[in-house]
C-alpha cells in the first residue's frame, strides 16, 4: 500500500511540475536562427531582424527583435511569442530576400531551430 502512495505522489508531482512549467515561462520559447551562404558556409555578423507582420516586413516598421549572428553563424532569439514571423537577413550586399522568409510554425515552450540562406 505504501508503495502505491508513493508512486501516486511522484506521478502528481510531475504532473504538477509539467503545468507550472507550461504557465510559468519556465521554459521560454527560444528560436535559434542559423545563416548560412549558398555554399553552406556559416556566415558571422550577419543582421538577423524578426516582424510579425509581411506588411511591417515590406516597410521595415515595428521590428520586434533584432541581433547579429556570432562566430558560429547563429543567433538565439529569446521569450519570443509562438507565432509565425517574418525574418530579414542581411549583410553587407547578401540577404534572405524571397528565400524562407517567413517562419511558419513557432512551437511554445521549446527551442526553434531554422537556417536561413542569403546570396
Amino acid at each position: 500500500m505504501k508503495k502505491i502512495q508513493i508512486i501516486a505522489a511522484l506521478i502528481l508531482l510531475i504532473s504538477a511540475t509539467s503545468v507550472i512549467s507550461k504557465t510559468s515561462g519556465l521554459f521560454p520559447t527560444r528560436v535559434k536562427v542559423t545563416v548560412l551562404e549558398v555554399s553552406g558556409e556559416i556566415v558571422n555578423g550577419a543582421t538577423v531582424q524578426f516582424y510579425k507582420t509581411k506588411d511591417d516586413y515590406l516597410t521595415n516598421q515595428n521590428l520586434q527583435f533584432e541581433g547579429v549572428t556570432n562566430k558560429k553563424g547563429w543567433i538565439v532569439i529569446k521569450k519570443i511569442e509562438a507565432i509565425p514571423y517574418f525574418i530579414e537577413v542581411t549583410k553587407g550586399e547578401k540577404k534572405n530576400y524571397g528565400k524562407g522568409v517567413q517562419i511558419e510554425k513557432i512551437y511554445e515552450g521549446k527551442k526553434n531551430k531554422i537556417n536561413i540562406i542569403i546570396e
